[in-house]
């Protein structure tokens, strides 16, 4: 997974794989964590160093720089079975990666719809209950779901 920014003016360092994020410091700042951290050491500060690896830090940033939107809808023509709307699948989010996303966005304390666009569809296809979304349940058993498809 790959991040770029255009308009930098911070950086973050992921610790573990020493590689650098040039980001902005107002996406940032939908964060709590970030927009405490701002908060108490002042904007002097041009680098942020976290222990992630490079991968996770990358997902992270695109959830704060660019949070993902509610799928897209298409319909399916007449001769199709149900259901007969489904979700365009160049709109969502990989199974595989909802565990993790769900993890940083509850340790960097994201905004609610940064990853929870996705519990709709999560009720609609397993029939999780919509409160489910933000609590440690649902990546779990996003991660059970993940590795029965696969396997």
């Amino acid at each position: 997974m790959s991040f770029q920014c255009s308009n930098a003016d911070f950086h973050v360092r992921s610790v573990h794989d020493n590689e650098l994020f040039a980001v902005r410091r107002q996406a940032l700042c939908s964060s709590e964590v970030f927009r405490d951290m701002f908060t108490c050491c002042g904007e002097s500060e041009e680098t942020v160093d976290l222990h992630e690896t490079a991968d996770s830090l990358a997902a992270l940033l695109i959830l704060l720089h660019h949070p993902p939107q509610p799928p897209t809808k298409i319909k399916r023509d007449k001769y199709n079975f149900i259901p007969k709307v489904w979700n365009d699948p160049r709109t969502v989010i990989p199974l595989p990666l909802l565990p993790r996303l769900f993890e940083l966005a509850d340790k960097y304390a994201l905004p609610s719809d940064s990853v929870t666009e996705v519990s709709p569809c999560l009720h609609r296809s397993f029939g999780i209950p919509l409160r489910l979304a933000r609590v440690k349940i649902l990546p779990r058993f996003i991660r059970s779901i993940t590795s029965f498809v696969t396997t």
